[in-house]
Protein backbone atom coordinates (compact mmCIF):
# COMPACT_ATOMS: atom_id res chain seq x y z
CA UNK A 1 0.00 0.00 0.00
CA UNK A 2 1.42 3.56 -1.10
CA UNK A 3 0.51 7.22 -0.06
CA UNK A 4 -1.67 8.95 -1.86
CA UNK A 5 0.39 10.67 -4.66
CA UNK A 6 -1.34 13.18 -6.47
CA UNK A 7 0.10 14.41 -10.69
CA UNK A 8 -0.93 18.38 -10.28
CA UNK A 9 -0.77 20.76 -7.45
CA UNK A 10 -4.37 22.37 -7.33
CA UNK A 11 -5.56 20.83 -10.34
CA UNK A 12 -3.91 22.90 -12.25
CA UNK A 13 -0.19 23.45 -11.74
CA UNK A 14 2.33 21.21 -12.33
CA UNK A 15 3.97 19.55 -9.25
CA UNK A 16 7.04 20.99 -9.07
CA UNK A 17 5.72 24.38 -9.59
CA UNK A 18 3.33 23.63 -7.41
CA UNK A 19 5.46 22.28 -4.44
CA UNK A 20 8.18 25.49 -5.00
CA UNK A 21 4.49 27.69 -4.36
CA UNK A 22 3.75 25.57 -0.86
CA UNK A 23 7.19 26.16 0.36
CA UNK A 24 7.83 29.95 -1.00
CA UNK A 25 4.08 30.21 0.73
CA UNK A 26 4.97 28.68 4.14
CA UNK A 27 8.54 30.44 3.99
CA UNK A 28 6.42 33.73 3.97
CA UNK A 29 3.75 32.77 6.40
CA UNK A 30 6.85 31.86 8.89
CA UNK A 31 8.31 35.33 8.38
CA UNK A 32 4.90 37.21 8.77
CA UNK A 33 4.62 35.40 12.24
CA UNK A 34 7.99 35.78 13.39
CA UNK A 35 7.69 39.22 12.65
CA UNK A 36 4.43 39.72 14.84
CA UNK A 37 5.72 37.82 17.81
CA UNK A 38 8.88 40.34 17.35
CA UNK A 39 6.94 43.12 17.93
CA UNK A 40 4.77 41.67 20.27
CA UNK A 41 7.68 41.28 22.15
CA UNK A 42 6.99 37.59 23.04
CA UNK A 43 9.73 34.71 23.11
CA UNK A 44 8.12 32.41 21.16
CA UNK A 45 9.41 34.53 18.08
CA UNK A 46 12.59 32.21 17.35
CA UNK A 47 11.06 28.94 16.53
CA UNK A 48 9.12 30.33 13.83
CA UNK A 49 12.34 30.87 11.98
CA UNK A 50 13.89 27.68 12.82
CA UNK A 51 11.95 25.57 9.42
CA UNK A 52 12.53 28.17 6.98
CA UNK A 53 16.01 26.69 6.14
CA UNK A 54 14.10 23.33 5.36
CA UNK A 55 11.89 24.85 2.80
CA UNK A 56 14.74 26.48 1.12
CA UNK A 57 15.98 23.22 0.64
CA UNK A 58 12.64 22.03 -0.89
CA UNK A 59 12.96 24.71 -3.11
CA UNK A 60 16.49 23.69 -3.93
CA UNK A 61 15.62 20.26 -4.20
CA UNK A 62 13.22 20.60 -6.35
CA UNK A 63 14.26 23.07 -8.90
CA UNK A 64 18.30 21.15 -9.24
CA UNK A 65 15.91 17.86 -8.89
CA UNK A 66 17.82 16.21 -5.91
CA UNK A 67 15.55 14.54 -4.02
CA UNK A 68 17.24 14.50 -0.75
CA UNK A 69 16.56 17.82 -0.07
CA UNK A 70 12.60 17.35 0.24
CA UNK A 71 12.81 14.74 2.96
CA UNK A 72 14.27 16.85 6.13
CA UNK A 73 10.73 18.77 4.90
CA UNK A 74 8.89 15.83 4.72
CA UNK A 75 9.16 14.85 8.20
CA UNK A 76 8.76 18.22 9.63
CA UNK A 77 5.45 18.62 8.24
CA UNK A 78 4.02 15.05 9.30
CA UNK A 79 4.98 16.62 12.79
CA UNK A 80 3.28 19.81 12.17
CA UNK A 81 0.44 17.69 10.78
CA UNK A 82 0.56 15.32 14.16
CA UNK A 83 0.70 18.00 16.78
CA UNK A 84 -2.40 20.35 15.83
CA UNK A 85 -4.26 17.06 16.55
CA UNK A 86 -2.60 15.94 19.56
CA UNK A 87 -2.76 19.48 20.60
CA UNK A 88 -6.90 19.26 19.92
CA UNK A 89 -7.77 16.01 21.76
CA UNK A 90 -5.55 17.07 24.82
CA UNK A 91 -7.66 20.46 24.69
CA UNK A 92 -10.99 18.29 24.85
CA UNK A 93 -9.95 16.56 27.77
CA UNK A 94 -8.97 20.14 29.39
CA UNK A 95 -12.58 21.24 28.20
CA UNK A 96 -14.50 18.54 29.43
CA UNK A 97 -12.79 19.44 32.93
CA UNK A 98 -13.64 23.10 32.76
CA UNK A 99 -17.12 22.05 32.13
CA UNK A 100 -17.69 20.28 35.45
CA UNK A 101 -16.01 22.82 37.53
CA UNK A 102 -18.84 25.41 35.80
CA UNK A 103 -21.43 23.88 37.80
CA UNK A 104 -19.28 24.06 41.32
CA UNK A 105 -18.34 27.74 40.11
CA UNK A 106 -20.79 29.86 38.82
CA UNK A 107 -18.90 33.23 39.08
CA UNK A 108 -16.42 31.38 36.97
CA UNK A 109 -18.73 30.81 34.55
CA UNK A 110 -17.68 34.72 32.12
CA UNK A 111 -13.65 33.59 32.64
CA UNK A 112 -14.42 29.58 31.65
CA UNK A 113 -16.43 30.70 28.67
CA UNK A 114 -14.00 33.31 27.26
CA UNK A 115 -11.14 30.47 27.75
CA UNK A 116 -13.38 27.88 26.17
CA UNK A 117 -14.22 30.23 23.32
CA UNK A 118 -11.01 31.00 22.68
CA UNK A 119 -9.45 27.10 23.20
CA UNK A 120 -12.36 26.48 20.18
CA UNK A 121 -10.59 29.20 18.03
CA UNK A 122 -7.13 27.26 18.38
CA UNK A 123 -8.79 24.13 17.73
CA UNK A 124 -10.34 25.82 14.92
CA UNK A 125 -7.14 27.30 13.24
CA UNK A 126 -4.80 23.80 14.55
CA UNK A 127 -7.45 22.09 12.25
CA UNK A 128 -7.36 24.21 9.48
CA UNK A 129 -3.17 24.41 9.51
CA UNK A 130 -3.41 20.46 9.96
CA UNK A 131 -5.37 20.59 6.62
CA UNK A 132 -3.09 23.03 4.80
CA UNK A 133 0.31 20.63 5.77
CA UNK A 134 -1.78 17.56 5.12
CA UNK A 135 -2.03 18.51 1.41
CA UNK A 136 1.18 20.28 1.64
CA UNK A 137 2.72 17.17 2.41
CA UNK A 138 0.70 15.55 -0.49
CA UNK A 139 2.39 17.85 -2.81
CA UNK A 140 5.71 17.49 -1.05
CA UNK A 141 5.71 13.80 -1.32
CA UNK A 142 4.43 13.75 -4.92
CA UNK A 143 7.01 16.03 -6.11
CA UNK A 144 9.82 13.73 -4.13
CA UNK A 145 8.68 10.45 -5.62
CA UNK A 146 8.27 12.09 -9.44
CA UNK A 147 12.13 13.50 -9.40
CA UNK A 148 13.56 10.43 -7.62
CA UNK A 149 11.56 8.38 -10.57
CA UNK A 150 12.95 10.50 -13.12
CA UNK A 151 16.36 10.43 -11.86
CA UNK A 152 16.23 6.24 -11.92
CA UNK A 153 14.72 7.01 -15.45
CA UNK A 154 17.99 8.67 -16.90
CA UNK A 155 19.76 6.29 -14.28
CA UNK A 156 19.02 3.15 -16.32
CA UNK A 157 18.99 4.17 -19.58
CA UNK A 158 14.91 4.57 -20.03
CA UNK A 159 14.40 8.01 -20.69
Amino acid sequence: MGFLVVKNCCCCFDLKSGTIFYAALTILMHLILFALLVVFETVWALPFLLPIPLFVMVIYGVVKEKPGFIIPSLVLTTIYIALPIIYFFISNVFDNMKTSQRTQHRNLFNMLEFILSFIFLCCLVLVVLAVYYTYFWIIQFSAYKLIRNEKRAVQNGIV
